[in-house]
């Protein structure tokens, strides 16, 4: 896998699974925005507005913490396509739902489908990516995650005014259609297939990308021994192989979703109701803040393969909490413009370089438990972050301490990246298995 130029296989990969990144942040910004216009339009209340957000939440942290589980023992394909014909689904019966039970029930089950699908999204592309693509090219995949925000306050400013806010969700159905091309155009991880026992379909998958790559035969593919057990636990993540990279990784994780996603959550509402903007004004700004990221994120991957994630996940928790706590001292346009732009390039890129990062600290047998466990945790600090925010915004406490509340965890995060190692140029395999481990091979194949 590490000897593979980039093939025709990986880029069918990239975009097969880069489209569920995408309608993450879509889902994400065109379901906080929708909640607005649902008041009037189902005859609901702001506690009913909770409610919902509530249920998503839930749903949200649910499909992390099994949908990691599920794909260490049924594979990352068949666990990815769950997710995304989950989404889907959810989303079409989202734009058909005409009251507050069903809203509930229905943003519970989609939240569980989008929940599971990011953490799986970046076990995936990282375990094709070569290791010294693997940075470059699961940061591309990361900032898919910030045109999905853009498409979406895209939607909301131009579509909703005519067509109303079920026309976002409807959009949002498009990944059930994934579905059918993850499973017919697709292969499973090679990783993944070796580490439950299926080599002979991994060593098919890998001759093939080397003939498209006209390379040379390698030979008899090579796996570490002893083999993964089959069984998988959660109390796997505590012991004493992960247990210090797993208490660094959620600590890391919780302080920076807390800032990033209770920022994009509370955002729209502080702009539009104690920062002088309309709603529309301030959907148009947001919009505007994302657009020039979306054609300069790609190539900063490059810089995570060349300086490292420790130091780009650094640059970008201190740049992003900075960019936080500066927005209340906005004037005039041009200034919340560039806090914005700095926040969605150095927010977006930070949560999704973590969990990049995250994702390559675990061996093959429990990389999407330990991912889905991190970012179920994740996910518990984007519903509380809001919730409290809310709270403070409702006690009537000024803008700034509103903005240190969600800028101080991202400075705070930093300092458990040192408690892990760094994972630049390593293959998978080599990240987290001692020197004798590593020495231990077992030639598979025929």
């Amino acid at each position: 896998m590490d000897r593979l130029p980039i093939t025709r296989t990986h880029v069918k990969v990239y975009l097969g699974h880069g489209f569920g990144q995408l309608f993450d942040g879509y889902d994400f910004v065109i379901l906080s925005v929708a909640l607005a216009a649902m008041i009037p339009a189902l005859h609901i209340n702001f506690a009913d507005v909770g409610y919902i957000a509530l249920a998503n939440n839930i749903g949200l942290l649910l499909g992390a913490l099994l949908f990691g589980t599920i794909a260490d023992y049924i594979g990352r394909k068949n666990a990815f396509q769950m997710t995304i014909l989950i989404f889907g689904i959810g989303s079409a019966l989202t734009a058909m739902s005409t009251t507050l039970t069903q809203l509930i029930a229905v943003r519970l089950f989609t939240g569980f489908g989008l929940g599971g699908e990011l953490p799986l999204v970046f076990s995936i592309i990282g375990e094709w990516t070569p290791k010294n693509h693997r940075g470059k090219m699961l940061v591309i995949t990361g900032s898919l995650f910030g045109i999905g925000i853009s498409m979406a306050t895209a939607v909301a400013a131009f579509l909703y005014p005519v067509y109303g806010w079920q026309v976002g969700f409807w959009i949002g159905s498009i990944p059930a259609a994934l579905f059918f091309v993850i499973r017919f155009a697709i292969p499973d991880s090679p990783r993944s297939l070796i580490a439950r026992g299926k080599a002979e379909e991994a060593q098919r998958i890998i001759e093939r990308m080397e003939k498209y790559a006209g390379l040379v035969y390698a030979g008899k593919a090579l796996y570490f021994s002893p083999p993964p057990k089959k069984k998988v636990k959660w109390s796997t993540l505590f012991t004493t192989r992960y247990r210090r990279t797993t208490l660094a990784i959620w600590c890391a994780v919780f302080l920076m979703f807390w800032s990033y996603y209770g920022l994009t959550f509370l955002l729209p509402s502080m702009l539009s109701n104690m920062l002088g903007f309309t709603l529309k004004d301030a959907l148009y700004l947001i919009f505007l803040g994302s657009v020039p990221s979306l054609v300069y994120s790609p190539f900063m991957g490059w810089l995570w393969d060349w300086f490292g994630r420790k130091v780009m996940l650094t640059i970008y928790m201190i740049a992003m909490g900075i960019s936080i706590i500066l927005i209340p001292f906005a004037a005039g346009l041009f200034i919340p413009l560039l806090a914005l732009q700095c926040v969605t390039q150095f927010g977006s890129g930070g949560v999704s370089g973590l969990q990049l990062y995250t994702s390559e600290l675990y061996d093959t047998d429990v990389r999407a438990t330990g991912t889905g466990a991190a970012n179920a945790l994740g996910r518990f600090a984007t519903a509380m972050a809001p919730f409290i925010g809310g709270l403070m915004l409702a006690a009537k406490w000024p803008v700034m301490q509103v903005m240190l509340m969600l800028g101080i965890p991202a400075l705070c995060a930093f300092p458990f990246l040192f408690l892990t190692k760094e994972t630049k140029h390593q293959s998978l395999e080599a990240v987290s298995r001692q020197k004798d481990e590593l020495q231990k091979v077992v030639e598979v194949g025929h």
